[in-house]
């Protein structure tokens, strides 16, 4: 599945998004804990396992320790920040439901924060000069943090296998002594780069644990998978394919993009081991 990108205007309803680490009614694993990423977060000292307090300000504009707005504008519609969400190929997901390997983990952890060093380079803010042009100026820092999930949205009550990482970008990025929005067109126009880097890292760091992995069309699956049982546990997918195909969208953002608005609500049930 390609890298998710979806821009965020609602406060209330990312922090409540975000609260949770997993979309299932068990006890999360350790590494669901939100972790910090970017340059910008560093400026605040900002590193490791999220302060939720911290973070709910910071998708208020607020300054994280201090009483005062993070960036100048402040209105009623503005955009708190964007999701960028990393998804593994679907046979991994299976493996750690079978292994309950941390190790996995901590490589789709580490291969989806040295992506967003790469990313953040392109990071950058909107400059207004006189009679009303505009300019864009590159700052070269994020302020975010990443969130973990291991399954997917359930169908029929069920949720699949399915890692995957939120990575919020704050609304925010510095330069000149400031902190101002930021602009991320260049990240949303070349995200298939990203999502090459994504896999390209990750498909090193397992067998680097020493997981082999085979080469697909798209990206890679671990070895020994076969189609039947990676298909059988990829009912979001078939859902999400079924309805981009009733409505026209051949486009792989886009069909990432859709993922977010066709969601079953049913109550949850904990998914049980493979």
């Amino acid at each position: 599945m390609p890298m998710r990108i979806n821009h965020s205007y609602n406060a209330a309803g990312t922090k409540r998004y975000l609260e949770v680490s997993d979309y299932l009614e068990a006890d999360t694993n350790r590494f669901s804990k939100g972790r910090w990423f970017g340059k910008g977060a560093q400026l605040f000292g900002l590193e490791g396992d999220v302060d939720k307090a911290v973070f709910d300000r910071l998708v208020d504009n607020q300054h994280p320790f201090e009483d005062e707005l993070l960036t100048q504008r402040q209105h009623a519609n503005r955009r708190c920040g964007t999701d960028l969400t990393f998804t593994t190929p679907k046979s991994v997901s299976i493996l750690w439901a079978e292994t309950q390997d941390d190790a996995i983990l901590q490589a789709v952890q580490r291969a989806a924060h040295d992506t967003l060093a790469e990313l953040e380079k392109v990071a950058q803010t909107r400059v207004n000069h006189e009679r009303g042009s505009m300019s864009l100026q590159k700052t070269g820092n994020l302020l975010g943090a990443s969130f973990l999930h291991t399954t997917s949205r359930p169908v029929d009550g069920y949720p699949d296998p399915a890692l995957h990482i939120h990575c919020y970008a704050v609304n925010a990025t510095h330069t000149d002594g400031r902190w101002t929005a930021v602009d991320l067109s260049a990240v949303y126009r070349d995200s298939g780069l990203y999502e090459a880097i994504f896999q390209s890292k990750l498909a090193e760091q397992l067998k680097g644990l020493g997981y082999p992995v085979e080469p697909t069309s798209r990206d890679f699956e671990i070895a020994g998978f076969s189609r039947k049982t990676i298909d059988k546990f990829s009912r979001r997918t078939a859902l999400i394919e079924a309805e981009a195909e009733a409505r026209g969208i051949t486009n792989a953002l886009e069909k990432g993009q859709l993922g977010a608005k066709t969601r079953w609500r049913a109550p949850q049930k904990v998914i049980q081991r493979l």
